[in-house]
């Protein structure tokens, strides 16, 4: 078969996956339900007729574009208006995601009033990025209703969203916790702190709106909503480039049969324990780092690198989380080479994840002691973790605990990096790493 083919249980998958979008995601949409059923069935064609294997590429290509447009709205960037206008085709999907757009970027980029509690809802709808917000709203009820929306009144927040037929429980939400201040009552400000929270939905109308209410709202009470909301699309470019370098390796792995050889892991920059430190090949110490023995083992490592590597870079930025994966990943081949036994080729990004690990588990805005107890009520998981290792035949565990421990001393000194501290610490991450492949470079060019 071609070789920019799938196998044919590619694209049935392809196939399955896009008829679950199509009942699931934006199903409400003609336009989104009818593009994934495309997809479905051109992925189907392709599975049933493999020479049409390009029927398939264009229906995915096309159903890919919308799924980025759905993923990537909440962002706020202005090139999404572009894709908008070439990528989405009906009226009412592009004024749904456009209205979207608009809110988030009122939400991190517009000069917005205080709150609207205290300000003027009407000064925000005078803002000319409003326009379609505007026009959305003036066909369900006058616009002067949104002032009573978000008044300090429990009875006129519950009867103007009554009248602009709004329907999410952050309103019934936000009128007990209104009613639970006005009585001094403990239970009304609980009950309708956790509804507003629990309703608080991204996709939903007057999101960003909601989300600046809340946070006035509820910021006394120690609840920063806003903040954390944010924080959750912050961008994560350190995390996204080390998941490309782990399936570049991966990729020149498949390409000289290196799954398969312990030789040619070795030949690739695997750490050999003790001989990277007799011959002097201390880049070892990195590109082992990047090697993965399978599918599965770079599966598990991508996946727990995105999934952890997202959170931390969020706190601590991505030029201290590159350098915290390099320093945790080579501390970790540097234990394994010192500590460890026999002459097994060590490979995996294991102990730089561990590091990740232990930093998520001890940062935070507090100071040491905080810190601690953060530390003391996560210690039951790393221990898990570890003892996981123990259990399983062929793991690396002088690499997991160097990793871990690299991390731990990151976590509890950690001080919020000035823009000078930041630099340095890209320079030396990405030195590092140019360093060892370089050296596996000119080691391999001997070879030949």
């Amino acid at each position: 078969m071609d070789g920019m083919t799938f196998e044919g249980w590619g694209w049935l998958l392809v196939s399955g996956v896009m008829t679950y979008l199509g009942f699931s995601m934006l199903a409400r949409y003609s336009e989104a339900s009818t593009r994934f059923g495309v997809a479905a069935i051109l992925g189907f064609v392709a599975y049933w007729q493999p020479q049409l294997w390009w029927l398939g590429v264009l229906g995915l290509l096309q159903a890919l574009i919308l799924l980025f447009i759905h993923w990537r709205v909440i962002y706020g960037h202005p090139h999404l208006l572009r894709w908008m206008q070439v990528g989405i085709f009906t009226p009412e999907l592009r004024n749904h995601f456009a209205k979207l757009w608009l809110e988030w970027r009122g939400l991190r980029n517009l000069s917005l009033p205080e709150h609207p509690l205290r300000g003027d809802v009407q000064y925000l709808l005078q803002e000319p990025s409003m326009q379609a917000l505007r026009e959305t709203l003036k066909g369900k009820a006058p616009l002067d209703a949104l002032t009573d929306l978000f008044s300090a009144s429990p009875e006129q927040t519950f009867a103007a969203s009554k009248r602009l037929k709004l329907n999410s429980g952050y309103w019934i939400g936000r009128a007990m916790f209104l009613q639970g201040q006005q009585n001094q009552d403990n239970g009304y400000l609980q009950m309708g702190a956790q509804r507003m929270i629990s309703s608080l939905n991204v996709r939903e109308d007057l999101f960003a709106w909601k989300l600046l209410d809340a946070e006035a709202l509820l910021s006394p009470y120690g609840l920063h909503i806003r903040e954390a909301y944010v924080s959750r699309v912050q961008s994560t470019p350190a995390t996204y480039t080390l998941l490309a370098l782990l399936m570049l390796f991966f990729l020149w792995e498949l390409e000289v049969g290196a799954t398969n050889s312990t030789q040619i892991l070795f030949e690739l920059g695997g750490n050999l324990r003790a001989h990277t430190l007799e011959t002097g090949e201390y880049w070892r110490l990195v590109t082992s780092v990047f090697l993965h023995a399978s599918w599965l083992h770079i599966g598990l490592n991508g996946f727990y690198l995105y999934q952890i590597g997202r959170e931390v870079e969020r706190k601590i930025g991505p030029n201290a989380l590159m350098f915290a994966f390099v320093v945790s990943g080579v501390v970790g081949s540097l234990a394994s080479s010192l500590l460890g036994q026999g002459d097994a080729v060590s490979i995996g990004a294991s102990g730089a994840l561990f590091g990740l690990v232990a930093l998520e588990y001890t940062v935070t805005r507090g100071n040491f002691a905080q810190r601690l107890r953060k530390f003391q009520a996560n210690l039951g998981s790393l221990l898990a973790m570890l003892m996981i290792g123990f259990l399983i035949p062929n793991v690396d565990n002088w690499a997991h605990l160097g990793g871990l421990v690299t991390g731990l001393l990151l976590g509890f000194s950690y001080n919020r990096p000035s823009r000078t501290d930041q630099i340095i610490m890209a320079v030396i991450a990405s030195g590092v790493m140019l360093w060892g492949v370089i050296s596996l470079l000119v080691y391999r060019s001997n070879l030949v």
